[in-house]
């Protein structure tokens, strides 16, 4: 409502409305408070005492809310203390319910039952979709910087709420960063300990401030900026630490998106002042709009992905064109490895053992280039990048899938025929 108030906004375990059954929860527990005959309305204080038993059963009913199952299975799982009897019947000896009791009676002396009647409902009222027709629309105005934090664990404020949030941002066309964190703890993780918080929290507040040192770009960073040119939008999938989206976006303020799976990526990509999503790729590209980008670009990723057919056709979706870079496994020092030593290569760009590659799917430059024709897909250029001397003299002489070490490929949507 003030987007000329807030330059940057951290959103942690959030969503636009509760979910159905955060509803439920919270509707539970102020009908625990308004059946307590102590409640009187509201009007409880000249008695001196209010709605105890309703207020503590509300409160135990949020509280179990606030943990994962596997936390609360971790913490007391079905263990038993029998050194007390029961104070009522059908009380049990479950630590758990103990655990229970006595966060109700702790929340009683310290908070008031209106008040917690008028929070939770507060909190159940608020829509941001249902106040400005959409999400998208609740977020055309801002200005800020997002940075969206998931918690793994937690079923209060799960994942996918978090998710939906960066999303419209992202949608509506503002700069967002979105990451998971691990949290067992669940919803209350935030105020126990969440792995890696204060550093992603630290990492985007300090933007700009201390960015992280420019090395010297490869060969293949180098070519991909030539391609990209000087305004494109640009989207990086398997972003890394944001070193080539860096180079990319130098001294220009265009909207690129780095995406990438592994959280120590996102940190580094966040150093550099970089809008980076956490996410698996090989689950699709969901979250970004159809031609949404001038260039989407897989950089030595792709013979990492599990459905590389799937991940094509997105970037077709998404991108006007794309960049495709991999490691040939045509050239000729794999297959003389292979048919000299019968072992699987390994050099600088294959650099893995067979048993601890990512390398799932590797591929030759006359296969990409059928899997191209094959998906309708226009190839516009190909750049060979010999790993040698040898190699850069059979790409003279046209052996390309032979002295190719690297390859990468420009693509495009093929036109619609007329």
């Amino acid at each position: 409502r003030h987007p000329e108030m807030v330059d940057m906004c951290i959103c942690i375990a959030s969503a636009a409305s509760l979910s159905t059954q955060a509803l439920a929860f919270d509707i539970v527990g102020r009908d625990a408070i308004l059946s307590d005959p102590k409640w009187a309305g509201g009007d409880f204080y000249a008695a001196g005492v209010g709605p105890e038993l309703g207020l503590a059963q509300a409160r135990m009913i949020g509280h179990i809310t606030y943990l994962s199952p596997e936390m609360m299975d971790k913490k007391f799982g079905r263990e038993k203390d029998e050194s007390t009897a029961p104070d009522r019947k059908f009380d049990t000896f479950f630590q758990v319910e103990r655990y229970l009791h006595h966060q109700g009676q702790k929340f009683v002396k310290r908070f008031d039952a209106n008040s917690y009647l008028h929070i939770t409902e507060a909190m159940d009222a608020f829509d941001l979709a249902d106040a400005y027709g959409s999400i998208d629309k609740a977020f055309a105005g801002v200005r800020a910087r997002f940075l969206v934090i998931a918690l793994s664990a937690d079923w209060l404020f799960p994942p996918e709420q978090s998710l939906e949030v960066a999303t419209a941002l992202l949608r509506a066309g503002k700069r967002v960063s979105y990451c998971l964190l691990h949290a067992p703890h669940g919803h209350d993780a935030f105020l126990v300990d969440i792995k890696h918080l204060a550093e992603v929290v630290r990492t985007f507040l300090g933007t700009g401030i201390a960015p992280l040192a420019q090395s010297t770009a490869p060969a293949d960073h180098t070519i991909i900026r030539r391609m990209v040119g000087d305004s494109a939008r640009t989207l990086d999938l398997g972003c890394g630490d944001g070193s080539l989206l860096a180079l990319i976006g130098a001294g220009r303020a265009v909207g690129n998106l780095g995406i990438d799976i592994e959280l120590t990526n996102i940190i580094a990509s966040l150093a550099r002042g970089l809008d980076v999503f956490q996410g698996d790729i090989d689950e699709g590209l969901s979250m970004i709009p159809d031609a949404s980008y001038d260039f989407v670009i897989l950089s030595q990723t792709l013979q990492e992905m599990r459905k590389p057919q799937l991940v094509l056709r997105e970037i077709m979706r998404v991108a006007q064109a794309g960049i495709i870079s991999f490691p040939n496994f045509a050239s000729w020092t794999n297959r003389l490895r292979l048919g000299v030593t019968g072992r699987m290569p390994k050099n600088s760009s294959l650099p893995y053992e067979w048993y601890e590659t990512p390398n799932i799917h590797l591929t030759t430059l006359k296969d990409f280039l059928d899997l191209c024709r094959a998906e309708g897909i226009e190839v516009e250029e190909v750049v060979c990048i010999p790993g040698c001397p040898l190699e850069r003299l059979m790409i003279m002489l046209g052996l390309t899938n032979l002295g190719a070490d690297r390859v990468l490929v420009k693509i495009a949507r093929a036109p619609k025929p007329k």
